[in-house]
């Protein structure tokens, strides 16, 4: 009797902090987008801006049409700094100007006509396992459950960006001929 009880008492404690603990946490998100979101504001501390792309006060990663990732890149950036300005996250969807950002972030499936209309500029496009061109200066790519990301040294010289040869080191793949 004394075991049954102890068995009901823990059965109905464990009950009690899984109803706790569950009504209190907050869901973290996957690990893949976790990754994404730390990658856009690191990959930035190895590419070359021209001049005339910082004319703001702040650092613009800008993420397109996804709010909850925008939500996921704001938590990770939050209290960093690149190129010695403060990072802000801002989301654009459809028709927003783009202009602002230093990083545009383009989620599946969602890269063109934007991206077109982006070549030439100062902004280090980034799309998400899209290498159908026109791709972004980055591609990430999910491959064995590792995010990982290709160059395009074309579309970085095109967007006149020049890109570290420590990020070209770790990256899986490079391609382009940067243009001279």
């Amino acid at each position: 009797m004394v075991d049954t009880a102890l068995a009901c008492g823990r059965g109905l404690l464990l009950g009690l902090c899984s109803l706790l603990l569950g009504a209190t946490t907050v869901e973290a998100p996957p690990l893949a987008a976790a990754v994404k979101a730390t990658y856009l504001y690191k990959l930035p501390q190895f590419v070359t801006w021209p001049a005339e792309a910082f004319a703001g006060n702040s650092f613009v990663i800008c993420v397109y049409g996804a709010v909850a990732f925008r939500d996921v890149v704001a938590d990770a950036a939050r209290g960093e700094t690149l190129h010695g300005l403060p990072v802000e996250v801002r989301l654009i969807d459809a028709g927003g100007d783009p202009r602002p950002c230093q990083v545009m972030y383009f989620p599946p499936g969602r890269a063109s006509p934007l991206l077109t209309s982006l070549r030439g500029t100062p902004i280090l496009t980034v799309t998400d396992d899209d290498p159908a061109p026109p791709g972004g200066v980055v591609d990430f790519i999910v491959r064995g459950g590792h995010v990982r990301f290709a160059v395009d040294l074309q579309a970085a010289a095109a967007d006149r960006l020049s890109i570290s040869s420590k990020l070209l080191g770790i990256a899986l793949r490079v391609t382009g001929e940067p243009l001279r």
